[in-house]
Formats: C-alpha cells, structure tokens, sequence
C-alpha cells in the first residue's frame, strides 16, 4: 500500500481524503500550515505540497480549492478560506453579495499538487459547476457545501452527502492523480 503526507491544518478536508484515497494518508507531526500566499490555486497547492515534502522527505501531496461566484469573480476564488476562516458569519455574508438579478452560478474548484521529489511534481484539477442556494441547508461537509448545488441537481452538498461524494472537485482531481500514479 502507497503512503502519502497531506498537507493540510483541516481535518474535514482529512476526512474527505482518506474516504476516497486507496493509499494510507499520513499527517506530519505538529503540522502548522504555511502561508498561503499563491494568487492561484496552483501556487497554494504547490506551496503546501512542497512544505508537507520538506517536512517528511516523503511522497505528499495536498490541495487548494475554492468557491468560484461568475457575479462575483473576485471575491473568493483562491481566497476562499481567508473569506470563510475571518468574516463572522460566513454564509450569511456570502448571501448578501447578492441581488435578485444575480446569476447565482458557481463552481467549486480543485487543484491537487503531488509533490513526490524535487524533479517529480504534478497537478491535477477538477470542477464542479453549480449554483449558491438562498439559504444555508444541510449539516453534511463544511465550509461552503451548505450554499452550493451542483448542476442538475435540488439539494446542496450539505443536504445530500451522496452528491459531494458523487460530484466533489476534490473526487475529481483525485481520480485523474490516481490514474497518473497508478
């Protein structure tokens, strides 16, 4: 069995992982997250794999994900977590961004950075469209998952635990990254 290091602070983020990882995920002792200070998911993926690697000197790989609003495109995106981690009721605030003419569409989106040595880094992506919802519903996920409906779809990830399991940018970008280094 494959071993790898997450870089992550987030045990819901944990959690999520090794449901779908075929792999031992291990985190590395007294992990503090470093500084996310990409401008991109690519960059904060990258930063966090590379630390977790420096950390371990094993095989790790982390990721950075993000709400992505079309009425609102620079309002989350890449600093998604800073929006929810220090605006005091976070989905609240989310939901007052928006007019009755808003579109309300959305996407979450995934980028993973395995970060296996120095000279083999890789990246992997995936996304999920949707829409914000008017009102937080469900007690399944974290974060945003209680806003977001995934195309097609009536009820958020927070409703239904089967539709972020089924749709997830996470499960997407995990599947392309598993059949890389299969």
């Amino acid at each position: 069995m494959k071993e790898f290091y997450l870089g992550t602070a987030n045990i819901s983020k944990l959690k999520e992982f090794q449901e779908m990882c075929p792999f031992q995920l291990l985190l590395p002792e007294n992990y503090i997250s470093p500084e996310e200070s990409g401008e991109t998911l690519h960059e904060n993926a990258f930063i966090k794999a590379s630390y977790t690697y420096q950390l371990t000197s094993k095989p790790s790989f982390s990721d950075d994900s993000g709400l992505f609003l079309d009425d609102f495109p620079n309002t989350l995106g890449v600093h998604s977590a800073d929006f929810y981690k220090t605006t005091e009721n976070p989905l609240k605030n989310l939901l007052q961004l928006f007019s009755p003419d808003s579109t309300r569409k959305a996407s979450y989106q995934c980028v993973l950075c395995f970060y296996l040595n120095s000279s083999e880094v890789y990246f992997f992506e995936g996304k999920i469209e949707g829409s914000i919802s008017f009102e937080p519903k469900g007690s399944y996920g974290f974060g945003f998952d209680p806003l977001f409906i995934p195309r097609n779809e009536q009820k958020t990830f927070a409703e239904d635990l089967l539709l972020k399991t089924t749709y997830s940018h996470r499960k997407q970008a995990l599947k392309k990254a598993l059949e890389f280094v299969a």
